[in-house]
């Protein structure tokens, strides 16, 4: 998974955060009767806040969420060929061990 990822779920977490408090203060104003003005006026500013703070962590990420970063793929080629050895090798073992479960049943 990418860094640009993270920061997009970063952004996403923000906007939701910013419609979380939001429905709280609709649940306030329905159940403890808040004043309507009091909700509308702070509904407002958490979701503009929110845009807002989603709206520069995607300025500040955008080299890396649109540029291909060369030094992943690399890391995962190497990752995907150390896991290719890694199969070799327990095949091996596992014929090594049937070949010992042989002897070993021959022998009783």
């Amino acid at each position: 998974m990418k860094r640009a990822s993270n920061k997009i779920l970063a952004g996403l977490s923000i906007t939701l955060m910013g419609f979380g408090f939001p429905a709280i203060l609709v649940y306030l104003a329905a159940f403890y009767a808040f004043n309507i003005w009091f909700v509308g006026i702070f509904t407002f500013l958490s979701l503009l806040g929110a845009a807002v703070v989603t709206f520069i962590i995607f300025i500040f990420a955008d080299s890396d969420i649109w540029d291909d970063n060369e030094d992943l793929e690399e890391r995962h080629n190497e990752l995907v060929r150390t896991m290719a050895s890694l199969i070799q090798r327990l095949e091996r073992v596992q014929v090594d061990l049937k070949e010992i479960d042989e002897t070993l049943r021959m022998e009783e």
